[in-house]
């Protein structure tokens, strides 16, 4: 049996929390096609319930992201992963036999189209989320659609700049590289995950997070959690279990799980209780400096547990060295943060950590108090906002400039008689803005008359 405690101690990745709670990669083998996964729940917010919605739509050339896809991304998290804070678009993944090297796997010319293939897969993958989607940048639950990455450049590509890329770089979604600077993320142990099997490696993603906060149990629902991993929900105990024991056997054998139990569920006869309990050690496991928030919860039953904690030691990795294992900086930060609320607590401790000359529990216990933080956390935002504004005029800008060249490789690909019918169509609707004009310049004008008329008519935006 593996000593899950000693060896989980290298190789760690730290992997965004939603996108191991929430279903996108298909795990059923026996499901050829998947039109789409759809992932409802009940959620209370702000004392208000809401319908959760979570929905993932394939490509239809690509399909649905699978296990392959999954591993892959999380080879993706190990390399952002070592990455300085803040990340920024574009993420430079490395050769493929780099990549190949993080999976495990050999640098084969059919990896090299799987990893092309996969990479493409998740840029086509479309997500719409109400309210299941937490941005803990902005603090909300996100109401819109996305995608896990938005763009690629393999090696020998042409990059934005116009130079030729030397190696594989990867541009992340927007939505996704905030919670990743956020540190709206969990510590897992890479190591581990790449030895387990498609369904055990999906259980240690969604119940690792949830034992981060929970330490004694976990109990869910089959069904809910075939809407997790997910896969096809079997209508039998016998076949539910052959589905899923042998991920909980690998648990188990490999020393992630104590024990796991199958529970009869009074009056309901197609669904049952699972009820998991961690190995004895696994919360120092992953009690590492990470910044990862109290995760939001999903339907599930736990054991009683202190659910502030996992804030308490959150805010405790932004106190200086020095006095962070005192016990009346821990106190007072777990008596205002339950009394004035974790981001009260988060910016007048960065205050003190900028502005305090000598005794620093005194100051912060002041600081606090009287909100001196505040002020400093609004000038962040308004960094934040002028770098949000920047980037997204630089978004825009590069999304022009790709409608530009569809539209001039459209245009190329024309017969002549085509382009020429094109062209008389430009100078009808220039009319008199043609007169005067020299050659040079009546070309440049009817070329980009033609190109808005391919705009226009042909729709290429959205191809």
């Amino acid at each position: 049996m593996r000593n899950h405690k000693n060896e989980l101690t290298t190789q760690l990745a730290r992997a965004e929390v939603n996108f191991l709670v929430l279903p996108y990669f298909f795990l059923d083998r026996q499901s050829s096609t998947v039109r789409k996964i759809q992932y409802r729940d009940v959620r209370i917010i702000d004392g208000e319930t809401y319908e959760v919605l979570w929905e993932v739509y394939p490509h239809p050339e690509f399909g649905i992201p699978r296990d392959f896809e999954r591993r892959l991304h999380r080879a993706v998290e190990y390399i952002i992963s070592q990455l300085q804070r803040p990340v920024r678009n574009p993420i430079r993944l490395g050769s493929y036999a780099n990549i190949a090297r993080i999976m495990d796997v050999p640098c084969t010319g059919k990896f090299i189209q799987q990893f092309k293939t996969g990479i493409l897969k998740m840029i086509a993958t479309i997500i719409v989320t109400k309210k299941a989607y937490y941005n803990k940048a902005k603090r909300v639950w996100m109401e819109e659609g996305f995608h896990l990455y938005d763009k690629a450049v393999f090696t020998g590509e042409i990059m934005d700049d116009g130079t030729v890329a030397d190696t594989n770089y990867l541009y992340l979604s927007e939505p996704y590289l905030q919670n990743i600077n956020a540190s709206y993320v969990k510590p897992i142990d890479y190591d581990f995950l790449r030895s387990l099997r498609p369904i055990a490696s999906r259980l240690y993603e969604i119940l690792g997070v949830k034992f981060y906060g929970h330490s004694k149990f976990i109990k869910y629902r089959y069904s809910t959690l075939c809407k997790l991993l997910p896969l096809k929900r079997r209508k039998y105990l016998s076949a539910a279990k052959q589905q899923l024991n042998p991920a909980h056997e690998e648990l188990v054998t490999k020393g992630f799980l104590k024990s796991y139990e199958w529970i009869h569920i009074p009056g309901v006869d197609d669904d049952w209780y699972i009820k998991y309990i961690p190995n004895q050690g696994y919360g120092e496991i992953i009690d590492t400096p990470s910044a990862t928030e109290s995760i939001p919860e999903l339907t599930s039953e736990h054991g009683k547990d202190t659910f502030c904690s996992a804030e308490v030691r959150q805010l405790l990795e932004l106190v200086p060295g020095p006095h962070r294992s005192k016990k009346t900086i821990e106190h007072i930060i777990a008596e205002t943060c339950e009394k004035w609320g974790f981001d009260r607590v988060a910016r007048n401790i960065k205050y003190t950590n900028k502005h305090c000359r000598n005794n620093y529990r005194a100051f912060l216990a002041k600081a606090i108090e009287n909100d001196w933080g505040l002020e400093l956390q609004e000038d962040e935002e308004a960094r934040r906002e002028a770098l949000r504004k920047k980037d997204q005029e630089a978004r825009r800008q590069e999304k022009e400039i790709q409608q530009l060249r569809r539209v001039r490789n459209y245009i190329q690909g024309l017969s002549e008689n085509e382009k020429d019918e094109l062209r008389r169509q430009a100078i009808a609707r220039l009319g008199d803005e043609l007169k005067g004009r020299d050659e040079a310049s009546a070309k440049m004008l009817i070329r980009s008359e033609m190109e808005k008329i391919v705009l226009e008519r042909y729709d290429l935006l959205c191809c």
